[in-house]
C-alpha cells in the first residue's frame, strides 16, 4: 500500500504501548483488526472528527494525530495535483503555471504561519 505518515505514526505508538491491532480495534469499537490494519497500511486516514477516540485510546495528544493526518492529506493532495497535471497534457504552460500557483497559495494558507 501507500506510505502513510499517519499510518506509520499509529503503528509506532501502538507498538510502543504493546497493543495489538486487534486490541486497538476492539477498544475503538470495531469487531476486527481490519480498521487499524487499513489505517496503518495507508488505505485511508480517518476523518478529523474521528481522531479524538483514537487519541484517547492511544493516550497521545490529539494535536499529534491532527498533525500526522494533515501531513498525510497534504502529501496525498500533492500526488493528486501532479497526476492531474500529467493527465491533462493539453493544458498550456500558462494554465499549468496558474494551477500550480493557485495550489501553492492554497497550501500556504492551509499550512499557516508556522511553516
Amino acid at each position: 500500500m501507500r506510505d502513510s505518515i499517519f499510518g506509520k505514526f499509529i503503528r509506532e505508538v501502538r507498538e510502543e504501548k504493546d497493543i495489538s491491532q486487534a486490541e486497538l480495534a476492539r477498544r475503538l469499537g470495531h469487531a476486527s483488526n481490519s480498521y487499524v490494519r487499513d489505517i496503518e497500511r495507508g488505505v485511508f486516514t480517518p476523518q478529523p472528527e474521528n481522531l479524538g477516540s483514537l487519541a484517547r485510546v492511544l493516550g497521545v495528544p490529539l494535536i499529534r494525530l491532527e498533525e500526522a493526518s494533515l501531513e498525510t492529506r497534504l502529501r496525498d493532495l500533492d500526488v493528486k495535483v501532479v497526476a492531474l497535471l500529467k493527465d491533462y497534457r493539453h493544458i498550456t504552460l500558462k494554465d499549468t503555471e496558474a494551477i500550480v500557483n493557485t495550489y501553492k497559495r492554497i497550501r500556504r494558507s492551509k499550512d499557516g504561519p508556522h511553516r
